[in-house]
């Protein structure tokens, strides 16, 4: 992930290697969204922070990827109005919440390195 101003990492824990030899991490973060429409699920976004967990591959090359539409999890945390850095800074996602958004993308990641052993 390429550092934001509008966003505040939480956690980093790597997962191991890919088949194509990627280091997968699972990402753990808070970011700022400005909301508004969102053309991809047809409804609107709130405008405030939200709690965001996805699984990133990073190459050898320094580039990273991830898994678009599928590859991740985000759940609103706290409405406001605009972005405000010590706000970002002092916010405390739900650990439960948290844990159990983890505990998904881990599984999906196991999930998926079963399968591609049995390709």
């Amino acid at each position: 992930m390429r550092p934001d101003k509008t966003q505040r990492m939480i956690a980093d824990e790597v997962l191991g290697q890919t088949a194509e030899g990627h280091t997968r991490h699972l990402l753990t973060y808070l970011s700022y969204d400005k909301g508004g429409n969102n053309y991809f699920h047809g409804g609107s976004d709130p405008r405030g922070y939200s709690l965001i967990v996805r699984i990133e591959d990073a190459h050898a090359d320094g580039t990273t990827s991830c898994m678009l539409f599928s590859g991740g999890r985000k759940r609103f945390v706290e409405a406001a109005r605009a972005f405000a850095p010590r706000r970002l800074a002092a916010i405390v996602p739900p650990a439960d919440i948290m844990a159990d958004m983890q505990a998904t993308m881990r599984a999906q990641d196991a999930k998926e390195r079963a399968e591609e052993v049995t390709r």
